[in-house]
């Protein structure tokens, strides 16, 4: 028997992203993007299980977000375990170059997901690059993803 979902309404700093996207359609206008490089580097299977666990920790990261009967409602999907992207670069400039390109996702209001992970694998670094809507996530969750990713990795290794 297939779950119910439960359908909620935007807070209303939520709402204020929400129409942003529809006044800037197809565009990144709430996108927010950071990168952090660890001193360390991790193997591949640590650093993407520390971000599935931050994934399945925080229902915010999970939220989906779509209109019906011209009201934004957002649901928090069920946990899915998914293939975290990885990127070889040789430099900081090749890193600030993929945060300026991947800063320009568009996250849409469709009830897709709306978070993207990047593992940015260096020569002797490993770095995180977070993009995501404003509309689930803000500053100071980003320094509490990157500080979640962190420990599991230090903890686990």
């Amino acid at each position: 028997m297939e779950e119910q979902q439960t359908n909620y309404l935007l807070t209303p700093s939520q709402i204020g992203m929400a129409s942003l996207h529809e006044f800037y359609p197809d565009t990144s206008v709430a996108t927010l993007c950071g990168t952090v490089v660890f001193e360390e580097k991790f193997p591949a299977s640590l650093i993407d299980d520390a971000i599935r666990s931050v994934i399945r920790r925080h229902d915010a990261l999970r939220i989906r977000i779509t209109r019906v009967d011209g009201t934004y409602i957002q649901t928090i999907s069920d946990y899915e375990d998914e293939q975290i992207e990885h990127i070889v670069l040789d430099s900081e400039e090749q890193i600030e170059e993929f945060g300026l390109k991947e800063g320009r996702r568009i996250f849409d209001t469709n009830g897709e997901k709306m978070y993207h992970f990047t593992v940015l694998d260096l020569p002797d670094r490993t770095a995180v690059c977070v993009s995501s809507s404003h509309i689930i996530t803000d500053s100071w969750a980003y320094s509490i993803i990157v500080r979640e990713v962190y420990s599991y990795c230090m903890a686990v290794r």
